[in-house]
């Protein structure tokens, strides 16, 4: 699941707005809920507007590692469900992999929602080229314990 094209797009044209971003988090709040939730205290601000608005300067600054970060998820996203599958002979139950921009709090987290768990990676937290399997197996632990601890218990 990719929710952040478009904001990729005007980020890459340097054309990321507030207004985008703020549609962006009240769109997918549901998934973004645990970061929002997080990033608040740490910008030491009391909305999600201020929120984008303290770190906004901040993606255009990361551009590059964003964008290059983005291109490396999905490519580390199907490795690592590969070796899933492969090692446990299943897929993974219930769990969403999303690639997202977190306004600069967790590097991933899993999120409950909607009788599923979503395993998301803020691309902007994230050093080009750094451990993205491993984060992403980690997290993925995470979502599956939330719906299926019994997987988690018997190995995973």
């Amino acid at each position: 699941l990719d929710i952040i094209d478009n904001l990729l797009d005007s980020l890459e044209r340097d054309a990321l707005t507030q207004e985008q971003m703020l549609a962006y988090c009240e769109e997918h709040r549901h998934i973004l809920n645990s970061n929002i939730e997080q990033a608040l205290p740490r910008h030491k601000v009391k909305t999600v507007s201020e929120a984008i608005a303290a770190c906004l300067d901040w993606y255009a600054a990361d551009k590059e590692a964003i964008l290059a970060n983005h291109a490396a998820f999905s490519r580390a996203a199907g490795e690592v469900t590969e070796r899933i599958v492969q090692t446990y002979g299943h897929d993974i139950p219930n769990v969403v992999l999303v690639p997202c921009i977190g306004l600069y709090a967790n590097g991933g987290w899993a999120q409950q929602a909607e009788d599923r768990s979503y395993v998301c990676v803020a691309l902007e937290r994230l050093p080009p080229g750094g451990p993205l399997d491993a984060l992403l197996t980690h997290e993925i632990a995470h979502g599956i314990a939330e719906t299926h601890w019994n997987v988690v218990l018997d190995g995973f």
